[in-house]
């Protein structure tokens, strides 16, 4: 009998016999796989698959080393099997790591060579002392011993020279042995700091800072089976810190041939899980923004007082070059506040649009902000998040501050508070870091947060409010918080290509691809590579928000079609009336040094008056579209390889004499 309940109580322990008994009080700890990620702009979906042996009756399973930036709120779990879900929630969980101990037996050894030290250094202070003392009373007997009474005879002389050559030599002998001491002293006083500074540090071993681990989340899952299964298991969440900007590359190979777009992305995470031979799409929602359509409240009107405005300080400058209403191309340098290391990865967006860009090792960043853009904003994971007014300046340099976050409340399990609640329920409990540290039990850490190329194959998913580019190979994005380019698609677009060139304001040629059918090419705003004839140009901005049928793209300058404008003749006299005359001609030429035809639209224009007293007659301007309000001309042009032409045309203004006007 005694046997028998020695294997029933074995059989228990081991969880062989009544399993369920054990499955309701011992969660079980499950691995999971990622097999799909599905990245937003801003953040990503994680699809994770387990597959559970589950046991009869109710029993808890934790899915375990899961993203810390996990969304609780995004949780999804779905199961597969002959069994029920009762519950699912999800806990942060804090891995064990070894507490340093105090080396008793290495402090006594420290404290004993120690002691043997100082008793040297003491021997060596008495031996100084001596030393000193006895020199002293040679002194002083020296000086008693010798008299001179005033008179010069030779005994008396040869007594002072001998008495003076004793105590140069042993005033030398007596410096050299004080030397000597002062350094066997020094020498071992350093030794004595050494073995205290060693002592000290052991000693406070045991109250060194916590040790930093890598948090994780674990999903919680409660059910219930009637017999022993195999449950499959489907994970869903939303993690922070992941996401992708669009760019592009524009390739033109000659103006006769259609445009090359290479739609690309640069993908990152940093969500603390690698992402290994993961089947990936690429969508341009945006959970991390409100879904909730606007509401129209009621208007009211009332009286309006103004608020009083600042007065204007004399003489104060004004920015004359900058970020403009119209955009530019600002750069600079994303570091370490304290460091002043580069950030790597660190992410640099256009608010309110998809504009943005990643800085390279150097931390640094190069953007083309597109029109209306304000506002900066720079991300990197654990560091503070910042906001940068544009303000008119071409260059941003923006130190990051780390997130010096203290851990306020953990979550510690059952499992782990035993001496506080040894009969109390399976469950998760939140407790405060003081209650923590006065239980000895309860381990005590702080919690870390937390270009490559990929040429895919991707097939372009269109949804009801967003579009998902699905990738049909498999692969990997390690948590390391680089820019890693996927080559999503490639188009060839028919544009035409165009010319265009003010000669008065800048004598380069600019060329520009006026694409129609762009709508149906699920394109985002963003950057864009100009590659010209083989050669790169530069970057760019793709601008989608336009709601004209045909885009255009500024493909950058041609040096092979060369602008000259000179002015011809400048004539004036001076008439009867009281008035001056002035002429002017000016006379453009253009070139096409290409191999093929090329068409070029060139702008230049006639003054318009705002002075009755000024009067103005435009002359000739053959083969030129004239506005007869702005007084702008055009000229469109079809030119040949290897031909020029040139266009002229003159005004003549009148004036009172004696007044300047700007007649260029």
């Amino acid at each position: 009998m005694r046997m028998f309940k020695l294997i029933v109580t074995a059989l228990m322990a081991a969880g062989l016999l009544f399993p369920s008994l054990l499955s309701a009080d011992t969660p079980k700890k499950v691995s999971s796989t990622i097999e799909k990620v599905t990245v937003f702009l801003n953040g990503a979906q994680i699809t994770r698959e387990a597959s559970v042996s589950l046991v009869a009756g109710t029993q808890t399973l934790k899915f375990k080393d899961l993203s810390a930036e996990l969304e609780p709120g995004s949780v999804q779990v779905r199961g597969d099997g002959r069994f029920s879900i009762l519950s699912v929630s999800s806990e942060m969980f804090y891995p064990e790591v070894d507490q340093p101990e105090v080396p008793t037996a290495e402090i006594d050894k420290l404290i004993a060579e120690r002691s043997l030290i100082q008793k040297e250094l003491k021997l060596e202070e008495v031996m100084l002392q001596a030393l000193n003392e006895a020199f002293a009373k040679e002194e002083a007997m020296l000086t008693q011993n010798q008299t001179f009474r005033g008179n010069e005879t030779g005994t008396d002389l040869d007594r002072v020279k001998t008495a003076l050559s004793l105590y140069r030599i042993r005033y030398k002998e007596v410096t050299r042995e004080r030397y000597d001491f002062e350094q066997r002293i020094n020498d071992l006083r350093v030794k004595v700091g050494e073995k205290t500074l060693r002592i000290t540090q052991l000693q406070q071993q045991g109250q060194a800072p916590l040790p930093i681990v890598e948090a994780t989340r674990e999903i919680v899952v409660t059910l219930t089976a009637g017999s022993a299964t195999t449950g499959k298991f489907t994970l869903i969440y939303q993690v922070k810190n992941a996401g992708w900007l669009p760019f592009y590359d524009l390739r033109v190979k000659d103006v006769s041939q259609p445009l090359e777009l290479a739609y690309k992305a640069r993908v990152f995470q940093s969500t603390g899980e690698d992402w290994k031979n993961v089947s990936m799409t690429l969508s341009t929602g945006d959970p991390s923004k409100s879904s909730l359509a606007p509401r129209l409240n009621t208007w009211y009107l009332n009286y309006y007082t103004p608020t009083p405005r600042r007065p204007v300080t004399p003489n104060q400058p004004v920015p004359t070059t900058g970020i403009t209403s119209n955009g530019g191309l600002v750069s600079g340098r994303i570091y370490d506040a304290q460091t002043g290391e580069g950030l790597l990865g660190a992410t640099v967006v256009v608010q309110g649009t998809t504009v943005g860009t990643m800085v390279n090792e150097n931390g640094e960043y190069s953007l083309a902000v597109p029109p209306g853009g304000t506002v900066l904003l720079v991300n990197y994971i654990g560091y503070a998040h910042q906001a940068i007014p544009i303000s008119n300046r071409n260059r941003i340099d923006v130190p990051l501050r780390g997130q010096e976050e203290l851990l306020d409340e953990v979550v510690v399990s059952d499992m782990r508070m035993e001496e506080r609640r040894q009969n109390a329920p399976m469950q998760s409990t939140t407790i405060s870091v003081d209650e923590i540290r006065r239980m000895p039990a309860i381990q005590k850490v702080r919690v870390k947060k937390q270009t490559n190329t990929i040429p895919l194959i991707v097939n372009p998913v269109q949804k009801a409010t967003n579009v998902e580019f699905e990738i049909r190979e498999k692969y990997s994005i390690p948590n390391e918080g680089r820019p890693y380019t996927v080559e999503m698609i490639e188009y060839e677009m028919d544009a035409e290509y165009e010319y265009y060139c003010v000669p008065k304001l800048d004598l380069n040629a600019y060329l520009t691809a006026r694409v129609s059918g762009w709508e149906d090419l699920n394109l985002l705003e963003g950057e864009a590579n100009l590659y010209f004839e083989g050669t790169y140009l530069g970057k760019t901005l793709l601008n989608v928000r336009q709601v004209n049928d045909t885009m255009d793209i500024s493909l950058g300058r041609d040096r092979n079609l060369v602008v000259k404008r000179e002015k011809l003749q400048a004539d004036s006299k001076n008439i009867i009336s009281g008035k001056r005359r002035e002429s002017r001609t000016f006379e453009i030429e253009v070139r096409n040094q290409k191999q093929q035809l090329v068409r070029i639209t060139i702008e230049d224009q006639f003054p318009v008056s705002q002075n009755e007293e000024i009067e103005i007659s435009r002359g000739a301007y053959e083969g030129a579209e004239l506005d007869d309000v702005t007084g702008k001309l055009k000229w469109k042009l079809e030119l040949l390889p290897g031909k020029s032409e040139k266009l002229k045309f003159d005004y003549e203004v009148k004036f009172p004499k004696g007044n300047s006007v700007q007649l260029e």
